[in-house]
C-alpha cells in the first residue's frame, strides 16, 4: 500500500540484476484508490530504477464517491541501466482537505540483459 501523505516514495517491489552486464527492464505497477463518501482526484507517482537510471510517471485516479469502489489505473515504465539493484516505488497525493482514499500499487518488474546501452 502506498500511503496518500507520504513525503517520499514507498517501495513497491526491486530485485537485484547479476554483476557486469547491461539491462532494458521494465514496470508494471498498477496503482488502485478505494474510494470515499467524496470525489477525489488521487495523483500516483511511480519510478523503476534500473542502477542509476530512473523513469518516472504519473497518472490521476479519479474515485466515485462511492464508499469501498474501486479505480485502477496503469502506468508503463521502461529505464535502461547497468547492474545492480531495480526497482519501482510509487507515492500518492490529494489535491484539497478530506479524507484522503487508500491506495494500494502491485507492480513486476521484467529485466532482458543487453549487449550495451547507450
Amino acid at each position: 500500500s502506498v500511503p496518500t501523505t507520504a513525503s517520499s516514495p514507498t517501495s513497491v517491489t526491486s530485485l537485484t540484476l547479476p554483476a557486469g552486464g547491461s539491462y532494458l527492464a521494465f514496470g508494471n505497477p498498477t496503482a488502485t484508490a478505494t474510494s470515499t463518501s467524496a470525489v477525489q482526484h488521487v495523483r500516483v507517482s511511480c519510478t523503476l530504477t534500473v542502477g542509476s537510471n530512473t523513469e518516472t510517471r504519473v497518472a490521476t485516479i479519479d474515485t466515485t464517491a462511492t464508499s469501498g469502489d474501486t479505480t485502477s489505473a496503469s502506468l508503463a515504465l521502461q529505464a535502461a541501466g547497468l547492474s545492480g539493484t531495480a526497482g519501482v516505488s510509487c507515492q500518492s497525493s490529494v489535491a484539497g482537505t478530506g479524507t484522503a482514499p487508500a491506495v494500494s500499487v502491485t507492480s513486476a518488474i521484467n529485466a532482458i540483459q543487453t549487449a550495451a546501452n547507450s
